[in-house]
């Protein structure tokens, strides 16, 4: 019989095998990946490169394979893992993480490589290898190579064992719902303060673990975690042991929405639901700090981490001193559709390193002592937005309020994020707003200066000729040629770290690509609404048009006992499966027991 050989990529060769279900049916089966692929020179490896599957000429060949499950990902980072070990010896391992793209989308993978980079402190971009076709692996000590920035990501990293992908989330509410039978023999996990007993009494270590508690003793809950039943036999446990963290697998459109965004709507100082499964990360991660010093405002702390130092002064009157700042205002800002000013300095933390302050005023701000076209010397402001060069050669970005103080989103009579459809709100954060505002301009939105004209009419009364200076030399630099250079050095860092894009020819437009993908990846995981089909897909099924309910039907039968003539389910899943679209965070904090029971149903149908 004449065959014939097709490639596929590591995430849909594990498709076929379904070995999560096996798993559950009490199964054992040979891992497909017994030969992991090397990565190549910018992380990307070529599909090309991996074994051939040999399949029949007459067997008929599905349009599309399923999306990767999370205990096939756990499975290809362990093959990983143990290869590496081998290598390397196992004290790699606590190193190591991987981020999981489910759908195994080149571009995906691509965001995920862009995203590093972008909450990376090292000091040149770099690519992840990728494993299997579905895992980016991150070593990270690539992208946090100085110790204390290493140590400090260690304990960060934790903070996304709460996945809820690869996770079983209990908050206070629901373990409330819960009998003790229930509870029974539970034990969950969580990264805590470490004590120890000591004259009588618990003290402090000054250190931070893995704690194993009895869920049913825990008092202080926010929200506690256990490994989802769905990853049983994956070898989760072998892979934590082998990392140290709880997390050794990441979903990557948790990681990103997480690592790229900072908002966290705590309660207060406190932790809340939300800031514990879905809290921002960004200046955690990009080393965005608060002043180390009560004298110093937090805008002052990036200048002087950014290699600028103005002292008492601050750096405004550093650069009063130095006088190489650049200016622009701007009678209606395109972003705040008010005025605003641009101030732009150069600084250390990079070659040709810059810093773009914009100055911002509120809706309620029209005295002339706020209009910075009236006061072209030093009008009041009441919010910053900063974008600088790194040393790695990408973007950072951070807000800060009317004082200097670092913000977790902008205030919304200053500023909102208008690239979120309606009715979404449109609350503007670092980093994820700039990336979304100002990607599709290759990073650097255009501007002009309004203020031009009037030096040039000389209709502007200074004070004395010192002040003059001061303006005309800050009002006086080719503004296009700077945003152009920025955008091009932009690109070539983009591309260092993501590899070429497949629909680019000329690899000019990386950064509108890689900016593109993260407005989906966050479109996806924080405001689009999840149907039967997207459901589907995220469980390793293939959706059949017109039939998805139905599939899902079949898929995720209700579970429970025959009570007063009634089946116990959940409400929102049972709205699913009637063809319903559930919220985005509905589906997530549901992901991990509709996963187990889909698993359940396909171990049954194998028996």
């Amino acid at each position: 019989m004449n065959r014939r050989s097709f490639l596929v990529n590591g995430a849909k060769l594990l498709a076929l095998a379904s070995p999560a279900a096996a798993a559950l049916s009490g199964k054992t089966r040979q891992s497909l990946f017994l030969d992991e692929p090397a990565a190549t020179a910018n992380g990307f490896q070529a599909a090309a490169q991996l074994p051939a599957v040999v399949v029949p000429e007459k067997m008929p060949l599905p349009r599309e394979l399923p999306w990767s499950i999370p205990a096939q990902a756990v499975e290809v980072a362990l093959l990983d893992a143990r290869d590496l070990a081998q290598r390397f010896g196992e004290s790699v391992g606590q190193f190591l993480r991987w981020v999981w793209v489910q759908s195994g989308s080149g571009d995906e993978l691509r965001a995920v490589a862009d995203g590093l980079n972008k909450v990376s402190r090292a000091s040149a971009p770099a690519a992840p290898a990728i494993v299997g076709g579905i895992l980016a692996r991150v070593d990270l000590r690539v992208y946090w190579p100085r110790k204390g920035d290493l140590v400090e990501v260690l304990g960060l990293w934790e903070k996304f064992a709460f996945d809820p992908y690869l996770s079983l989330l209990f908050t206070k509410a629901q373990l409330a719902l819960l009998t003790h039978e229930k509870l029974s023999g539970l034990k969950t996990q969580s990264f805590r303060d470490l004590h120890m007993w000591q004259d009588g009494a618990w003290q402090p270590t000054g250190k931070r673990g893995w704690v194993e508690r009895q869920l049913e003793k825990v008092k202080d809950v926010v929200v506690e975690r256990l490994n989802a039943p769905h990853l049983a036999h994956s070898g989760i446990e072998k892979l934590q042991a082998f990392t140290g963290s709880l997390a050794p697998v990441v979903h990557s459109g948790y990681f990103l929405t997480r690592a790229l965004s900072t908002i966290k709507d705590k309660d207060g100082d406190k932790e809340s639901v939300f800031s514990t499964i879905y809290g921002g990360l960004y200046y955690e991660l990009a080393g965005i700090r608060k002043a180390q010093a009560k004298e110093r405002t937090d805008l002052d702390q990036l200048f002087i981490d950014l290699g600028v130092d103005g002292g008492k002064g601050g750096y405004k009157a550093l650069f009063d001193r130095l006088r190489s700042d650049k200016a622009a205002i701007l009678i209606h800002s395109a972003v705040t559709g008010k005025r605003r000013r641009v101030r732009v300095y150069p600084v250390l933390s990079s070659l040709f390193g810059v810093v773009a302050v914009t100055e911002d005023i509120r809706d309620r701000d029209i005295d002339l002592d706020a209009d910075a076209f009236r006061d072209v010397v030093n009008s009041k402001v009441f919010a910053y937005e900063v974008i600088w060069v790194a040393a790695n050669g990408h973007q950072k970005f951070a807000l800060f309020g009317e004082q200097g103080q670092l913000l977790d989103e902008g205030a919304a009579e200053v500023v909102s994020d208008h690239e979120l459809p309606r009715p979404v709100t449109t609350r503007l954060q670092s980093a994820i707003s700039c990336i979304r505002c100002h990607g599709p301009h290759d990073g650097w939105q255009p501007f002009g200066d309004d203020l031009r004209d009037r030096l040039r009419r000389g209709t502007i009364i200074f004070k004395n000729a010192d002040e003059e200076d001061r303006v005309r030399g800050q009002h006086t630099w080719d503004i296009d040629g700077t945003l152009t250079r920025l955008r091009d050095d932009y690109a070539r860092a983009t591309l260092l770290s993501t590899g070429k894009w497949p629909n680019s020819k000329q690899q000019v437009e990386v950064v509108r690509l890689a900016a593109a993908q993260h407005a989906e990846i966050w479109a996806r995981q924080r405001f689009r609404q999840v149907d039967a089909e997207y459901a589907l897909k995220t469980l390793g099924e293939l959706p059949v048009k017109d039939k998805e309910a139905f599939q899902l039907q079949l898929l995720l039968p209700p579970q429970g006992h025959l009570d007063q003539g009634f089946i116990a389910e959940d409400p929102l899943l049972s709205e699913l499966k009637d063809g319903k679209k559930l919220n985005w965070n509905d589906w997530q904090l549901l992901y991990s027991y509709a996963m187990t029971r889909a698993l359940q149903t396909k171990a049954r149908a194998e028996k």
